[in-house]
């Protein structure tokens, strides 16, 4: 019921550039998490933030009039390789920064 308490920290000795001697007591981290996204929401939220700048949103709105015949004088398929590309290019450009941001580019103390 009643726990013994450690004896207070009496002194704290940190190494500088020497992570395998302060692995041994392991302090808390310094490291900072940015990322915004996981596995399993990294497409709709992706997605939802790329379609708020209006470029994006305009070539989709593009692309549904092309899927109709009558008023369309091109064909789906040379609005959706552009957008596509766009997209992409820029998922893999979050999905890297996000990565990176997981406290791999920042080492502990």
């Amino acid at each position: 019921m009643f726990r013994q308490r450690p004896p207070p920290e009496e002194e704290r000795k940190v190494k500088a550039n020497d992570r395998e001697h302060n692995e041994k007591f392991q302090y808390a981290s310094n490291c900072i998490m940015t990322s915004k996204y996981n596995i399993l929401t990294f497409l709709p939220v992706n997605l939802f933030e790329q379609f708020q700048e209006v470029a994006n949103t305009y070539f989709l709105f593009l692309l549904i009039l092309q899927l109709i015949p009558q008023i369309s004088s091109l064909s789906w398929f040379t609005t959706i390789v552009p957008l596509a590309l766009v997209l992409s290019i820029t998922a893999v450009k979050d999905a890297t920064d996000d990565y990176v941001s997981k406290c791999f580019a920042h080492p502990e103390i």
